[in-house]
């Protein structure tokens, strides 16, 4: 079976937990080469463990993308390990962003 996102760089923000771990997961399912970013690190590193066990290895790091360097950090260190970006999963916000709208 071929998938659309065979092969793919995906870079999804925010993909500790939640809908981002789906994400990340599912398109690691779906033969896709994932970094998972998110501002929580361990979190982080421990979701890119579960992908990798299932999976192969994927990289993670650290990235608040409320922080412009973060977010430049992210993307060129995705790639220097990949040489291109196709997906980009913008799932993390800031939580004074998101509460402003309760």
């Amino acid at each position: 079976m071929t998938h659309e996102t065979q092969d793919q760089v995906a870079v999804i923000t925010g993909g500790a937990q939640g809908i981002g771990q789906a994400v990340a997961e599912a398109f690691a399912a779906e033969g896709a080469k994932i970094v998972v970013s998110d501002i929580n690190a361990d979190l982080a590193q421990k979701t890119a463990d579960e992908i990798a066990a299932k999976h192969g290895s994927k990289p993670c790091m650290r990235g608040d993308v409320s922080s412009v360097a973060d977010c430049d950090t992210l993307m060129q260190a995705a790639l220097d390990k990949f040489s291109r970006v196709d997906i980009l999963v913008n799932n993390a916000g800031s939580p004074g962003t998101i509460s402003s709208y309760g």
